[in-house]
């Protein structure tokens, strides 16, 4: 639905292929987390969950100066904050029940609670991250939602934008340190 809106050709060429290479590879990416377990899926879903419940809230709640206005008028620096925060401390709240207790060493470990926790700031950056890349796109097209199956949502691929890019960055980081 974007492409079609983009003001020049040049654009429109541009975008395709960014969506033929970075989508499916968003996707690649969090089905490969197979190669590790299963609870690696479910931790980054309730990674970004907690990002994304955590930066509306505190946006909410302590508002203040805008992030970036021009692509996403709503979010706040303290939202940002939020979206660092929330996913850290949800993935240190949600470790004992994912992971058996392991001794802590020198190198990183996917299974230490230490790298949970920092990787859930890294979540929350790629995640934001992704969200304000496809309202960039949006912005760029002039549209106000990516789709209307997800009525109220804005489409189902600004439900997922900062999931893909999260995934690509949580995914690459575990193939590095394993």
């Amino acid at each position: 639905m974007l492409i079609p809106k983009m003001p020049c050709k040049k654009e429109k060429i541009a975008f395709s292929v960014v969506g033929v290479l970075y989508i499916p590879f968003a996707f690649l990416c969090y089905f490969a987390l197979t190669e590790f377990e299963y609870k690696f899926h479910l931790v980054v879903l309730i990674m970004i969950w907690a990002s994304d419940i955590a930066a509306y809230f505190t946006g909410k709640i302590v508002g203040g100066p805008k992030l970036m206005p021009a692509l996403s008028p709503n979010k706040t620096w303290a939202g940002l904050g939020g979206a660092l925060i929330g996913p850290a401390l949800m993935a240190l709240a949600v470790y004992p029940f994912f992971f058996p207790p392991i001794e802590e060493g020198v190198s990183p470990n996917p299974y230490s609670w230490m790298f949970l926790a920092v990787m859930g700031l890294v979540v929350g950056v790629s995640g934001q991250a992704g969200d304000l890349f496809i309202s960039y796109l949006k912005r760029k097209a002039k549209v106000k939602d990516t789709g209307s199956l997800l009525p109220g949502h804005g489409g189902a691929l600004d439900r997922l934008d900062s999931l893909m890019l999260a995934s690509i960055v949580f995914t690459l980081v575990l193939f590095l340190v394993r």
